[in-house]
């Protein structure tokens, strides 16, 4: 009878069939957690609910789940991962897919490299100081999000400016982002 206690049974639920890798009756599961009144379980289903998409190969359900917890709860530690996430989408988009260029332009956003910055950019002016969740358990790993999405607006973006190694690397030295910046670095 109690909502609250229902949805953690539902979420405990979806993590075990998500560990079985049984993710469509995980995404059931993670679904029913949505009516709580606990946000901080809110976003975390949210989150493994498009995790569950994202190992189906429903990368579009996927992309609108991340989308969604990340634009209802845009200040939550959790959300920089689904903002990586969703950054990750946009570089697909526009570099990965059919090998005719002319096809995978006319399929992928317009502005695909400027929406994948977006994302990395809010993480790192807004959430400098947190840390990745490890997914399907979320723990903090012990490095920054932020360092992630420096390396990968340098990567992404324009490779012969790399400033956001230099960042990355200032800010972040010990990271393990700040070792692949600091051997790129390196070569110079």
């Amino acid at each position: 009878k109690d909502p609250e206690a229902r949805a953690h049974v539902y979420y405990l639920a979806g993590v075990i069939y998500f560990n079985r890798e049984q993710y469509e009756t995980a995404a059931r599961m993670f679904t029913q957690v949505k009516q709580t009144p606990d946000t901080a379980l809110q976003i975390e289903a949210g989150l493994k609910q498009a995790d569950c998409h994202y190992n189906l190969g429903n990368y579009g359900r996927a992309y609108k789940a991340y989308e969604s917890v990340a634009e209802k709860y845009p200040n939550s530690r959790l959300v920089d991962d689904a903002k990586l996430r969703i950054a990750e989408f946009y570089n697909i988009w526009g570099t990965a897919g059919s090998d005719d260029l002319l096809e995978r332009k006319t399929r992928a956003p317009e502005n695909w490299r400027k929406e994948a910055n977006r994302w990395l950019l809010d993480v790192v002016e807004n959430h400098p100081d947190d840390k990745a969740v490890s997914y399907p358990k979320t723990e903090e790993t012990g490095e920054y999000t932020a360092s992630y999405a420096l390396y990968f607006l340098y990567a992404w973006g324009a490779p012969k400016d790399k400033k956001y190694l230099e960042m990355l690397v200032q800010k972040y030295p010990a990271s393990e982002a700040a070792g692949w910046a600091k051997e790129i670095l390196s070569r110079k």
